[in-house]
């Protein structure tokens, strides 16, 4: 339920409310809406690259982790950007109509006016990312306190079952140290239980936005009304967040403080960092620094001699799963803000919108037993639903009427279906001993640790594609219209397709 809701208030926010509040109350016209949107969020977006780079935002959640501060805390942040979203509206309208906002404006000067609605921007743009901030910090604590209690609980379960199937064979076979079935199930427990927070995002994103759209027909078209709703939702949420946090600690015997010294004393000092010099080609690194064989600088980090630190060590992984992940952002995520921008710029109603989100996310969630593809083949059901998500743009693209908005949402929620949770099975890929990055990374915990600190730098990968992705939709859309746009993204979802064909590996390891 707590990812439900998230997904849900997030998807509220983002396709539907943020666009009803940025033309009624902050007064930007519908034309130029494509361009305020994408200036916004590569913003965003840029802010977030440059906290992952200086690294002081991952080490505060990290510290929050597995205590009631961290839910806490997020909903301080998430307040606060809802009330400075809620100011930005002051100046132009403060909740009024479009109407009521221009004839307010007609009594400024230009100089004015101008400058109002740079502040208005400006307000807006903080206000949302403080409000991503909050999200994000209370998706981490969730998952990070979950998921080692579900992994426990899955194995256990898994375990009971081969001790009663192992009683039930008699003469058959000796039982020594395992059956290769259940190290598979336990090796995809982290990405069968991603697959699942994915089915909740998309039965979230099928109810949300029909609820987003009353939200505004019974606050009488007010965003700042429906955005403080919306806040004290969240607000709910972390409080119910922290109280299950506290009971699942206390069901798995532990508490924060003995976790924190877990963490500190688990070696975490003296593990290898990862260089940049040690993601890219050697030949691209001559200007960066030589990655360190040891974490002293003195003694040897890994024993492995297949393990030691050389530049260009993780390139193929960095140039292989960085890639499929930013192609994912930007044929999947670019579909939902071309088609709100579509509905935005063409005067639909906020329910004609919201029915079109709907169809998306309905058709994702009744077709996701395709992503079943991917247990046999990652490569072969990525290149099917990129296809399939390709053809979604340009059906959107060529949609001139509320039947083709339809038309294409269901085919897109159909590719995306088909991809229900396949970058989170990637990425468990590289983080397994037996995957792409295990004989260069050796066994044990410190293997472990080294092939996540490898995937937490592909991840700017995301964080890059989601400012390039943001302007590219903003600068198509306002210059040359939102058809070119979806064009574009159409054809970057066929070059996605051939991406996956010939270049991305079946990284499943064979057990």
């Amino acid at each position: 339920p707590p990812a439900f809701v998230k997904y849900a208030l997030a998807t509220a926010v983002a396709d539907v409310l943020r666009y009803a509040l940025l033309v009624s109350t902050v007064g930007v016209p519908r034309s130029d809406l494509p361009l305020v949107v994408g200036v916004c969020d590569a913003t965003c977006a840029v802010v977030d690259v440059l906290l992952r780079l200086q690294g002081s935002w991952d080490m505060i959640k990290a510290g929050v982790v597995g205590s009631m501060v961290g839910p806490l805390t997020a909903a301080v942040i998430y307040c606060a950007g809802v009330v400075i979203v809620t100011l930005s509206a002051v100046g132009l309208g403060c909740g009024a109509s479009a109407e009521k906002s221009a004839s307010r404006g007609a009594s400024r000067g230009d100089h004015e006016m101008c400058i109002t609605y740079i502040h208005a921007l400006a307000l807006y743009t903080i206000g949302s990312y403080l409000m991503r901030m909050g999200h994000g910090l209370l998706w981490n604590v969730w998952t990070q306190t979950f998921k080692p209690y579900a992994d426990r609980r899955l194995v256990e379960a898994e375990v009971l079952s081969e001790s009663e199937t192992s009683r039930r064979e008699v003469g058959s076979e000796e039982f020594t140290g395992g059956n290769p079935r259940m190290i598979c199930a336990d090796l995809d427990i982290q990405g069968k239980l991603s697959q699942i927070q994915v089915l909740l995002r998309y039965a979230a994103s099928s109810i949300a936005p029909p609820c987003a759209a009353y939200l505004l027909f019974f606050t009488k078209e007010s965003p700042t009304i429906s955005y403080c709703a919306i806040g004290l939702c969240f607000l709910l949420l972390c409080c119910s967040v922290s109280k299950l946090v506290t009971w699942i600690q206390e069901d798995t015997g532990i508490n924060a403080g003995a976790a924190q010294e877990r963490r500190t004393s688990s070696g975490i000092g003296g593990v290898h960092r990862v260089s940049w010099s040690e993601m890219l080609p050697a030949w691209m690194t001559s200007c960066l620094r030589r990655p360190a064989h040891s974490a002293g600088e003195a003694s040897p980090l890994i024993l492995s001699d297949a393990a030691r630190a050389y530049p260009g060590r993780f390139s193929s992984a960095f140039f292989h799963l960085g890639p499929f992940v930013s192609l994912t952002e930007v044929v999947r995520g670019g579909y939902t803000r071309i088609l709100c921008l579509r509905a935005a710029t063409s005067n639909l109603s906020h329910t004609e919108l919201s029915r079109a989100l709907s169809v998306v996310g309905a058709v994702a969630l009744s077709t996701f037993w395709l992503s079943d593809l991917a247990d046999t083949n990652r490569k072969f059901a990525a290149t099917l639903s990129f296809a399939i998500l390709a053809a979604g743009h340009f059906m959107l693209a060529s949609s001139s009427s509320m039947f083709g908005f339809i038309f294409s949402a269901a085919v897109f929620g159909l590719g995306e279906g088909a991809s229900t949770g396949l970058r989170a099975l990637l990425k468990q890929d590289y983080l397994r001993e037996k995957g792409p990055l295990g004989e260069c990374t050796g066994c044990g915990p410190a293997g472990r640790r080294l092939r996540r600190q490898v995937c937490n730098k592909i991840g700017i990968w995301s964080d890059v594609t989601l400012i390039a992705n943001s302007l590219v939709v903003g600068v198509l859309g306002h210059f040359f219209g939102m058809r070119s746009a979806s064009c574009a993204f159409g054809l970057i979802g066929v070059y996605a397709t051939h991406f996956c064909f010939r270049k991305l590996p079946d990284t499943k390891p064979n057990i």
